[in-house]
């Protein structure tokens, strides 16, 4: 037995005990389906996984092998084979040999890592690649396919351009240049040209045909509503754990929390946290006049008051509400408003839904 029968075999019965459940290496398959853009997506999906996959023919979605002929393992081959070159647009070779599970036959198709990746169906793009999430096949976000291109191009991740087309002004202005010198213990040099030497020697920023360039791409690990009370993640851990002994970071993500708890004090507008592909957006409001908030901007404030309330353990009010938006005692009505529309918009519900009373009611997030 080789090392890639071997390592197939191992997958194979870890797959199927002690609880039966498909991994991202493997998937089981009764038949082949007649579906040949699902059998092209199974294709993209472990071609772009790493040392590839297995496809394994005779275990139902149940995880009980039942079994398969000579003959049907001949004709799956025989029209796999054709799938893997005809239908995607880097032909892939595929490998096959028979196992016996449980006393089964079972066929086993090893599906191999592209050199080239992303591997997607000939009838598509890159950004029509695949992937195994969870022993699943699902379709790759843009910025997954982007993070594999540069991956496989030898671009890491560190590496990879955020902003191109820059001026040095708008670059200066994008980096809080003063801290990186405060840090580094050097002094502030004069001019902003020379400030973007250094810069340029430290490989902060590059520079292009075009102007300047800026590294700090990256969508959020963790969705938006949960910026607050989620534990923090590291996409770069070896990193962070750096940033965390020279005490330029800490560990357990307050700060957030932080930001918030400063912008209630003043009782500025809520800031506005957005997603995108490959970028974390955040934009910080100016003082503004409740009178001139929107509905989105008083239901976010009263959303973000309520999940700031809720992880400091306390509880949130008519009262806490009309302190946040600086609202009179005698305009309570507007304080009782705007948190039936945050209650209305999903985002905010009662602590105890089985109290009639508003004037004493207290509300925590949607998913407390």
């Amino acid at each position: 037995m080789n090392l890639l029968e071997t390592r197939a075999e191992e997958l194979i019965r870890g797959s199927l005990k002690p609880v039966p459940a498909e991994l991202n290496e493997l998937d089981w398959k009764s038949a082949l389906s007649d579906k040949s853009d699902r059998i092209t997506q199974h294709l993209s999906a472990f071609a772009n996984q790493p040392q590839g996959g297995f496809m394994v023919f005779g275990i139902g979605n149940d995880g009980v092998p039942t079994g398969l002929s000579k003959a049907d393992g001949d004709e799956i081959i025989h029209r796999l084979g054709n799938i893997a070159r005809h239908n995607m647009a880097q032909p892939i070779a595929l490998e096959h040999f028979w196992s016996e599970i449980q006393g089964k036959p079972v066929l086993v198709a090893y599906v191999p890592e592209g050199a080239d990746k992303p591997v997607y169906p000939r009838n598509g793009t890159a950004y029509d690649s695949y992937t195994r999430s969870a022993g699943q096949t699902v379709k790759m976000s843009r910025s997954e396919v982007k993070q594999l291109i540069a991956k496989t191009h030898g671009i890491c991740f560190e590496e990879q351009i955020a902003a191109t087309g820059l001026s040095v002004d708008d670059v200066l202005n994008k980096l809080e240049y003063d801290s990186f010198f405060q840090l580094s213990r050097r002094n502030l040099p004069d001019g902003k040209n020379a400030i973007r030497d250094i810069l340029l020697n430290e490989d902060l920023i590059g520079q292009d045909s075009q102007g300047l360039s800026i590294t700090n791409p990256g969508a959020p690990l963790v969705d938006t509503n949960r910026f607050i009370d989620t534990a923090p993640k590291s996409r770069n851990e070896s990193l962070a754990s750096l940033l965390r002994r020279l005490n330029i970071c800490e560990e357990r993500g307050s700060g957030v929390d932080r930001a918030i708890d400063a912008i209630e004090a003043y009782q500025l507008p809520a800031p506005k946290f957005m997603k995108g592909d490959d970028y974390t957006r955040v934009i910080i409001f100016a003082p503004v006049p409740l009178s001139r908030m929107d509905s989105d901007d008083r239901i976010r404030a009263c959303y973000q008051h309520c999940c700031l309330h809720h992880v400091n353990n306390q509880l949130v009010t008519n009262q806490t509400v009309r302190k946040r938006f600086d609202i009179p005692k005698n305009s309570h009505p507007m304080a009782s408003r705007i948190v039936a529309e945050t209650v209305e918009s999903g985002l905010v519900k009662p602590a105890n839904p089985e109290s009639q009373s508003k004037k004493f009611a207290n509300y925590i997030p949607y998913w407390a």
